[in-house]
């Protein structure tokens, strides 16, 4: 009697691998995975209100520039925190700080418009490089009063960014979630902030 091993069993290695990908999830094909980069932060006291300067970098990958272009908006959150070091547990919150940029194209006009979703402000670009350049450049923004903070009390600012999955069209967010792509941020970044 003649015993035939089944073909899947024959290239059992073979299948090992597929799984292997198909459980990564479809980030291992993505040409461009999309990146967030802190390059720069700094803080002052203007007219008494502490201001943070930034300069960051983003990139977006293959299918949040895709999702852009087919007319979804995808929003920016930009977190900033002052903290208070403390030596044997975390440091103490002083202020908090989320900012929201949504940035959206019309393809109609063929326009990229950046809009500050705390002041209603809106710019318009005639590329997204150049859109992104505008959202990648902070100047400014104010985060506390002086007299919220105690005289020659030290401070260290922490800054973040990243895409806000939350704001994506509901139908989307699944999705999002669960590609590496859609999660990007930058990770926390620390300056110390000068009185």
């Amino acid at each position: 009697m003649d015993f035939t091993m089944p073909v899947w069993l024959k290239h059992k290695f073979l299948l090992v691998i597929i799984l292997a990908i198909l459980m990564t999830g479809s980030g291992f094909f993505q040409l461009y995975a999309a990146e967030i980069t802190i390059n720069k932060v700094s803080s002052k006291i203007v007219n008494d209100i502490y201001v943070v300067n930034a300069n960051l970098e983003y990139e977006l990958g293959e299918k949040t520039t895709e999702a852009l272009e087919n007319g979804i908006p995808l929003t920016f959150y930009i977190e900033i925190e002052f903290e208070q070091p403390r030596k044997l547990i975390w440091n103490k919150e002083i202020v908090r700080h989320v900012h929201y940029m949504q940035l959206e194209h019309h393809p109609l006009s063929d326009q990229y418009v950046l809009t500050n979703l705390t002041t209603s402000d809106q710019f318009s670009f005639n590329s997204l490089n150049d859109a992104l350049a505008k959202l990648g450049k902070i100047s400014k923004l104010p985060i506390t009063e002086k007299k919220n903070i105690e005289p020659d009390q030290r401070l260290i600012g922490r800054i973040r960014t990243g895409l806000d999955i939350e704001s994506l069209p509901p139908p989307m967010r699944l999705q999002a979630w669960l590609s590496s792509e859609w999660r990007a941020s930058s990770g926390w970044h620390e300056w110390v902030v000068q009185p």
